[in-house]
């Protein structure tokens, strides 16, 4: 196999070449603390291990690197329009919904509304299949009146129950794919639905106590735990003005591997 000249270029990496200093130092009986490669010989600071706690028990998948994300410029991302139906509130088959557009366009109601608590678990909203069908029904119905057209064999717009939570700036949510319960929240419905709860007069405003700060920590409780959204934005003339969201997620090396070139494409000469 020929490989690109550049390569030649390449030493050795440093961090390696200390360690092997160090292993040969510890050969001869000397004690060595090791900062480098490798876990370090202390514990782990307790706030790092209660972090890493807190965001395992939040729902955060697996143990690995955090990202934090920060979105801009996605009130009305979807369908042009932060409201699509120009509606605070819009009363469909008798309940009453916010269609919102923020990251992800979506329909939110309250779980009571529906006979619900908003409390329940994936699996036991999954087995209610007089609920599935009535929300579909709404979620079609909304789709048109969003500009949307015929979502029957789309996944857009989302569906999105809402419930009070006692704690200050945080809602209890369950969010729906829209034919499955999530198991726990999507990244994009989080930024949505933090922005219907921080906007005055839809269906989730009244169910979520505020401090009033800006940019803001929403807590969103779901099945599996909860998801934090930093929400930056303003309220002007009553008006929500979407200004940006973060979320902390996680990631790590999926996978590995080589690809083969045939010679004719490319001589593996990077130069």
């Amino acid at each position: 196999m020929r490989l690109a000249k550049n390569l030649e270029r390449l030493g050795t990496e440093t961090a390696f070449s200390v360690l092997a200093e160090a292993k040969k130092l510890e050969a001869q009986g000397k004690e060595m603390i090791h900062l480098g490669l490798g876990q370090p010989d202390f514990k782990t600071p307790q706030h790092i291990m209660d972090a890493a706690k807190k965001a395992i028990d939040d729902g955060v998948p697996g143990t690995a690197a955090p990202v934090e994300m920060c979105f801009l410029n996605v009130a009305g991302s979807s369908t042009g329009s932060f409201l699509p139906t120009g509606n605070l509130i819009d009363s469909i088959d008798g309940i009453e919904v916010t269609c919102m557009d923020v990251a992800m366009p979506m329909v939110i109601a309250r779980a009571e509304d529906f006979g619900l608590s908003g409390h329940e678990t994936a699996e036991q909203l999954d087995t209610d299949r007089a609920f599935f069908e009535r929300m579909e029904q709404i979620r079609l119905a909304a789709a048109v009146q969003m500009g949307m057209g015929d979502c029957a064999q789309s996944v857009t717009p989302k569906f999105a129950l809402v419930a009070a939570d006692e704690r200050i700036n945080h809602m209890t949510v369950r969010y729906f794919m829209p034919w499955k319960t999530h198991p726990t929240l999507a990244v994009t419905g989080s930024q949505c639905l933090a922005s219907c709860a921080l906007t005055p007069g839809t269906v989730a405003y009244p169910l979520m106590q505020s401090s009033g700060a800006t940019p803001i920590h929403v807590i969103l409780n779901h099945p599996m735990g909860s998801m934090e959204v930093i929400t930056d934005y303003q309220i002007r003339d009553n008006e929500f003005i979407h200004h940006s969201a973060g979320l902390v997620r996680t990631a790590r090396k999926l996978a590995a591997g080589q690809v083969f070139i045939p010679g004719k494409i490319w001589d593996g000469d990077a130069g």
